[in-house]
């Protein structure tokens, strides 16, 4: 499947994100992130449409969400968002991944994306996290200016202790809550979900303002082009 670029200035979804955004806001942060990946997986989409959370279609276009435990904000400082963004672009080069649209935000990823066959798409998201969770703690442990470090880095061993997929740390959640996207304008709604994000939390006033975006002029990430 090729998709065809969004315009930046667009949005399918008008006075919904709007509204919600104006919902969410009054929130507790924790609430508001879970609410926003909420939006997407029910409301912000069409109906009918998979939501098995598996990733079955080799071939198929994807949106692809993935946390925190605990939905801790981890990724507040570009040093760590970084870290996430030079993996992204290495399974691009070296494993095939295609991203159409990403945001990475303080909390979790979204990504559009697809495999082009040189590596499952499940298998790409599993070295993806197992790699920046490596990177990230340490990352954390050597920040000389991270006041959280003992917090984040406690809460992320006791969740690796309560996991026996893990010997020491576990940073991410284990699901990427995968969505197969097989009509144009479940792509669009997808498309502005992933552009508003940063919006809807009340980051910036409009999606071409944050720079890890496929919505910013910047393009850190090659996106697919029709």
């Amino acid at each position: 499947m090729v998709v065809a670029p969004r315009s930046r200035k667009s949005s399918a979804c008008g006075g919904f994100c709007e509204r919600a955004g104006r919902r969410l806001v009054r929130r507790k942060p924790s609430e508001r992130i879970q609410a926003s990946l909420q939006l997407a997986t029910t409301a912000y989409l069409p109906e009918p449409m998979s939501r098995n959370y598996r990733i079955l279609d080799p071939d198929g276009l994807y949106f692809v969400s993935f946390a925190t435990v605990g939905w801790v904000d981890l990724l507040t400082r570009r040093e760590y968002k970084d870290v996430v963004l030079e993996s992204l672009k290495h399974c691009q080069v070296e494993k095939g991944l295609l991203i159409y649209e990403w945001v990475i935000m303080t909390s979790h990823v979204h990504l559009l994306v697809k495999a082009d066959g040189t590596s499952g798409l499940s298998d790409i998201l599993r070295d993806l996290k197992k790699y920046t969770s490596k990177q990230l703690i340490n990352a954390l442990e050597h920040h000389p200016q991270e006041s959280r470090r003992e917090w984040l880095l406690k809460m992320f061993r006791e969740a690796g202790e309560r996991n026996s997929n893990n010997t020491t740390y576990q940073v991410w959640q284990q699901h990427n809550k995968p969505l197969l996207l097989e009509r144009t304008e479940e792509i669009d709604r997808v498309t502005d979900y992933i552009r508003e994000n940063p919006v809807v939390e009340g980051f910036v006033a409009s999606p071409e303002d944050y720079l890890y975006s496929s919505a910013h002029d910047a393009r850190l990430l090659r996106l697919e082009e029709a």
